[in-house]
């Protein structure tokens, strides 16, 4: 090999390398852009809705961590997780009083867990929807997503059955399950490993603030759970 093609190689392998790093470089920045947009984002959502008026109640005021490991997912993406990832997954969202009670204790615990990110799915306007019809059978109002079945389908028996409540608050029993707000979920192989609805039994006002009893009770309840999907996946 002449000296003038040792030197075209020579180029063109340098050439090579800095197109290579400088690919890698976007892709890692592009993964550290979109956490950092998805923590923004969650804590924007959220404190936005703080004292929001909703009927004759208020929500709560929250004060999300700019550094927060919480990652924006579509219901699609969900169910690949679901059946594919180990993974931490917290269905709920902004307006639901008793998701908001658990922010803070649910963060916490990821941080003393070192838990690097929580899955999240808004599930507002993705669920079916009944309403009591004047009889034993409440009606249908609104069909849910396509990916919400299969995440119920996921869950089999663990889900709670769906009740709506008549003016007298009677239930009745609409046949279906329930994905509840807010749910927590921890996930290996395909498998539920741990899951936690609401908040704790003693806080019965959606809309008033956890005690400091009550919060160190649930951070206490994330962090077992946390523990385990860390044991579970070592």
């Amino acid at each position: 090999m002449d000296k003038t093609n040792k030197i075209c190689l020579i180029i063109s392998s340098i050439c090579i390398i800095i197109v290579i790093s400088f690919c890698a470089f976007l892709i890692i920045r592009h993964k550290k852009e979109k956490n950092i947009t998805d923590a923004l984002k969650f804590k924007q959502e959220y404190e936005y809705y703080n004292f929001a008026q909703i009927g004759d109640e208020k929500l709560i005021e929250l004060d999300i961590p700019e550094d927060n490991v919480v990652e924006y997912k579509s219901a699609k993406e969900i169910v690949e997780v679901l059946k594919n990832e180990d993974a931490v997954i917290y269905f709920g969202y902004a307006t639901c009083p008793l998701s908001r009670n658990i922010i803070s204790p649910l963060l916490k615990a990821a941080k003393d867990e070192n838990i690097e990110k929580i899955y999240y799915l808004d599930i507002k306007d993705i669920r079916d929807e009944y309403e009591f019809s004047g009889t034993i059978t409440p009606k249908k109002t609104k069909e849910g997503m396509k990916a919400y079945y299969e995440i119920l389908d996921f869950f089999g028996g663990r889900l709670e059955d769906y009740y709506v409540k008549d003016q007298y608050k009677n239930e009745y029993g609409t046949g279906v399950k329930r994905l509840l707000s807010p749910t927590i979920v921890t996930v290996k192989k395909g498998k539920v490993i741990d899951m936690h609805e609401k908040t704790v039994l003693s806080h019965k006002n959606p809309y008033e603030k956890l005690s400091e009893e009550e919060e160190q009770e649930l951070y206490a309840i994330y962090l077992k759970m946390f523990n385990q999907f860390k044991e579970e996946s070592n």
